[in-house]
């Protein structure tokens, strides 16, 4: 009976005692004295309805129903006001304060069972409008979700066939990290104001549709106006610099203009997810548009991301390192470390290959850290051999930059191998700088305060490269050949560039020309006083042991080595069982958390937060550990959760599952839990997971199922109305007449004339009981032995108050009953409850069933 739970508000025990003994056969019942302490129980369990006394100390009935309707959680659970004769006048104030129903006191079984069924079945109606919005909309943003968004675009198109629409999909570039940054609340935060934005934009667009797609993801699809569409673009990006000073962010929009609105929606937001991604190829331009051959090009990425995290895990990259020269002094003083892919089929694969695509997807940041460690691996390994290296310089990519603990993740790795920061340059294109100048000079003062060396690569390449010279204080200029143009221009170029060396000798900054090929180029360059240069005239990029030989030939010591760092395992059992960092990270997040090692089908928690408790009910031993995850898991779903944690680990992602537990009170939940591979493989790894309680959701789906026998049925607009008195008629009639085609009959005989004519169409009869020739029994037994008639709903009209009437009309299939003089708010209460429980709730079903098909 769980999620079957009826509160009773009574102050009289006798009287909570007679509700629990006629309810428990269907119903949990939770008992409350007061209004008060009701209160106090809705806020701690799942309440079905209620049923609530006017007449209480401490809060009575009226004050309850003051403070209830007033908190939007409970506007859904209906109350079930208990009156008697003496407290009728107080009906009207009990419907004003959001009171359901009543039921008269003495309680009859029958009749308090019947207006329970009808006021609960209108509040699951209600859920069921519920969950259908969230079946089609996205929980945190409240947009459209990708489904949603998708339909509404397909009936946008088939509406408007001769109108041309622009499909406008965008994302924040590297969102995930911005997210491991700042915290998933604050994530949340900025995909809502993103959200908020997107709305006010689509506001004035009158043919439009707009949601979220996922995670960052947004789409739009609306006409395609040029000046339209710039104006989206120029607001995304103005909001998104404004959003946080402190971390530079960029959207990517992809635009695919729709030539064929026949093509699959699908198709076309893939076509405009395509071309974002494009976008993100070029320093501040944040619109691309699509064309055929973009597709062409992400079929060949395609092939290269599907074994990007395998060939890194399998240590398939290599460093290549291409020597700097000293022209003064015509030796090598250190090097560049630049990556090669040795494919085990296809052989040496060039950076050129695979490089811009995994700038594009956000790859980069991994194949990064796995060059710097490789390099400083290496610098260990030469220290330790009294090889004496010079500095050794790596690139840092876009998507690191934009890493607020770049230098704390850098200053850690020189210190896990002992190596001297100096020894490690950093190579920063000057790209970079134009697109986030003031972030950029954070960014370089903090490394510099660690020690790095920081060198500009591709330096002349934009357009404000003395500016940034100006405002960022780097240690190293890189400037490539292509400089100085060719032809006729070369004298002009080769002045400019002498120039620029010049200006760079002011400035105390050491210059490295690269590209250079030829002996002229060379002693050009020595003539101008450039001081270093790498090129193929020198060394192409080599293998690391050719760079050894070299290195084995210097005699001049260059770097002290220095001492051994600690392992592997002794960091890991740093990061995650011992840190104060670690253990107030794991603090902030509110979903629950927890960090396992797994080894030979066994999940074992290492480290876990203080929500992951809440929702296990589970206590922290010495170790600060949680025990006994899984205890009271069956065994079937606790090899499903196995299952898909060595998904995540075989895949090298994430991976998810549903599965249902017993909690300490012996209650069932249902839980969600995602998975991410942290490292190790299926020997031995260590998987980061999240869990979400989703029984509510499971709940819904298994309430769904009851109803799965409905039959879907057109919508019924007239109701009848049969009472011999006209006075009555024409009193219902008047309540009735703004929502009905309302048909009278004076009696018996004329009501089910007037159903035959009109049974397709009538959704509610109104009866009296008491009339001439065929009077309401008589009238309720053959409607009801017609099987075309038996589904209508009747609610009884009648003076008569008896309690044993009303039960007899229970028994002839009535749904209600109302008796005279009634009030007119009650009434159409009454009649709008069976309808809902009769009618609108087995059509929403059926919408439901379709829309999740």
């Amino acid at each position: 009976m769980d999620n079957e739970k009826i509160l009773i508000v009574d102050d009289s025990k006798l009287n909570r005692t007679l509700l629990t003994r006629l309810l428990s056969d269907e119903y949990e019942i939770i008992q409350a004295e007061n209004g008060r302490k009701a209160m106090e129980l809705l806020q701690e369990q799942n309440i079905l309805c209620v049923i609530l006394d006017l007449i209480m100390p401490v809060m009575d009935g009226i004050a309850f129903l003051r403070e209830f309707h007033e908190n939007p959680e409970f506007h859904n659970i209906p109350v079930l006001v208990a009156t008697s004769d003496a407290q009728k006048a107080r009906e009207r104030e009990c419907l004003e304060l959001g009171a359901w129903d009543f039921i008269s006191k003495p309680y009859d079984a029958s009749i308090l069972r019947m207006r329970l069924k009808n006021i609960i079945g209108r509040s699951k109606a209600g859920m069921l409008a519920q969950l259908r919005h969230v079946a089609e909309h996205d929980a945190l943003t409240g947009l459209y979700n990708r489904a949603r968004f998708f339909v509404s675009t397909r009936e946008l198109l088939d509406r408007n066939p001769t109108q041309e629409f622009a499909m406008i999909r965008f994302d924040v570039d590297h969102f995930r990290l911005f997210n491991s940054f700042f915290g998933d609340a604050e994530g949340d935060r900025l995909l809502r104001c993103i959200s908020e934005n997107l709305e006010k934009e689509m506001q004035s667009i009158e043919k439009c549709t707009y949601g979220r797609i996922d995670s960052d993801v947004f789409a739009m699809c609306i006409p395609n106006e040029p000046a339209q569409v710039d104006t989206i673009v120029r607001h995304g990006v103005q909001m998104l610099n404004s959003y946080n000073t402190s971390y530079y962010m960029e959207p990517s929009f992809g635009i695919c203009i729709i030539t064929n609105p026949a093509l699959p929606v699908q198709t076309i937001y893939a076509h405009a997810a395509i071309a974002a991604r494009y976008s993100k190829d070029q320093v501040q331009k944040h619109v691309s548009y699509y064309d055929e051959s973009m597709s062409e090009r992400e079929i060949q990425e395609q092939s290269l991301m599907n074994e990007a995290q395998s060939a890194l895990d399998a240590r398939q990259f290599v460093v290549y390192l291409q020597p700097k020269y000293n022209l003064k002094t015509g030796r090598p003083y250190g090097a560049e470390a630049l990556s090669r892919w040795n494919h085990p089929q296809k052989g040496l694969i060039q950076p050129g290959r695979y490089i811009p695509t995994f700038e594009r997807n956000g790859f980069i940041g991994k194949l990064d850290y796995y060059m710097w460690e490789s390099t400083c691996q290496l610098l260990r390994k030469w220290l330790d051999a009294g090889l004496h290296p010079a500095p050794i310089s790596v690139n840092v990519s876009r998507a690191n930059l934009y890493n607020p603990r770049l230098a704390e993740i850098l200053r850690e790795l020189v210190k896990k191998y002992a190596v001297p920061p100096e020894l490690l340059n950093l190579e920063l294109t000057e790209s970079t700088y134009m697109g986030s100048p003031e972030l950029m000079k954070k960014v370089v003062s903090e490394l510099q305060c660690e020690g790095f060396l920081i060198m500009m690569d591709d330096f002349g390449s934009g357009f404000s490269s003395l500016n940034v010279l100006k405002d960022i204080a780097v240690d190293v200029l890189k400037i490539d050949m292509k400089f100085i143009p060719t032809g006729e221009n070369n004298a002009r170029g080769e002045r400019i560039l002498a120039s620029v060396i010049r200006m760079a000798e002011w400035l105390q900054l050491p210059v490295v020309m690269e590209g250079v090929e030829t002996k002229e180029q060379m002693e050009f360059l020595r003539g101008i006083g450039c001081d270093y240069v790498q090129g193929y005239y020198f060394a192409r990029p080599m293998p690391v042991a050719d760079y050894e030989a070299l290195l084995r030939n210097l005699a001049e010591r260059q770097m002290p080595a220095q001492a051994n760092c600690p392992s592997d395992a002794a960091m890991m059992r740093a990061a995650w069982l011992s840190t104060p960092e670690t253990a107030q990270l794991l603090a902030g997040i509110d979903q629950p958390v927890a960090v396992f090692a797994y080894s030979q089908q066994t999940l074992t928690p290492v480290r876990c937060n203080q929500a992951f408790d809440q929702l296990f009910g589970q206590e922290r031993n010495a170790a600060g550990t949680a025990d006994s995850y899984g205890k009271n898991v069956p065994a079937e779903n606790l090899q499903l959760i196995c299952a898909t944690a060595e998904r995540a680990i075989k895949q090298h992602s994430r991976a998810e599952c549903e599965y249902f537990r017993i909690d300490r009170s012996g209650r069932g939940k249902w839980i969600r839990v995602i998975f991410h591979c942290a490292q190790g493989d299926q020997s031995g790894a260590l998987l980061v997971a999240s869990f979400t309680d989703i029984t509510k959701q499971k709940n819904l789906e298994l309430e769904l199922e009851k109803f799965d026998h409905f039959i879907e049925q057109p919508m019924r607009k007239k109701l009848l109305i049969v009472d011999d008195s006209e006075v009555s008629r024409a009193i219902l009639k008047s309540i009735f007449e703004r929502e009905f085609q309302v048909i009278e009959a004076e009696n018996g005989a004329d009501g089910l004339d007037k159903l035959q004519m009109h049974q397709a169409e009538i959704g509610m009869i109104l009866l009296d009981m008491m009339m001439p020739g065929i009077d309401g029994i008589g009238f309720l037994t053959r409607k009801n032995a017609d099987p075309a008639y038996a589904n209508i709903p009747v609610v009884v009209i009648s003076a008569e108050q008896r309690s044993a009437i009303q039960r007899n009309m229970l028994k002839l299939g009535v749904n209600d009953y109302i008796t005279k003089p009634y009030i007119p708010e009650l009434v159409r209460r009454r009649v709008q409850n069976v309808l809902d429980y009769d009618s609108r709730f087995r059509a929403l079903v059926q919408e439901y069933r379709r829309s999740a098909q």
